[in-house]
């Protein structure tokens, strides 16, 4: 989903409007998922699943980081997810997105990141998933 495509003030995002119609935002990729996979394999492998919003600024606070997670619903904040699944949905393409969370939304000190850790359980995972298509 594009979190904060519209007109952005403190705190709120208004949704762009086209001849008086909203622009899509939200991009369920599920539906995809099951054309490669079924859905009881995903569940029986238990892949944790996040609603996740695509931005063009990450939040450089806790404050803008809640907004967003509240506004929409999300536990992930992303830059480029929204744009991969409105280009896949257009072709009708699978899109599985894998993500490894590394921070916080909203915190600035890298200190604080865990990115190695991150990359680590990313590439397990993505061939734990991987395996399940080949076997």
């Amino acid at each position: 989903m594009f979190a904060d495509f519209g007109r952005c003030s403190e705190n709120a995002v208004s949704s762009l409007k086209i001849d008086g119609k909203a622009l899509e935002t939200a991009f369920d990729l599920q539906d995809s998922w099951y054309r490669v996979i079924s859905r009881d394999r995903i569940l029986s492998e238990d892949f944790r699943t996040a609603s996740m919003a695509t931005v063009s600024c990450a939040s450089a606070d806790m404050q803008r980081a809640d907004l967003i997670s509240r506004m929409f619903d999300v536990q992930v904040e992303n830059m480029e997810g929204a744009a991969a699944a409105m280009v896949c949905r257009f072709y009708d393409i699978p899109l599985f997105e894998f993500r490894a969370v590394s921070n916080i939304a909203g915190e600035t000190n890298h200190a604080k990141w865990h990115i190695h850790q991150a990359l680590d359980l990313l590439a397990s995972e993505v061939d734990r998933f991987l395996g399940l298509l080949y076997t």
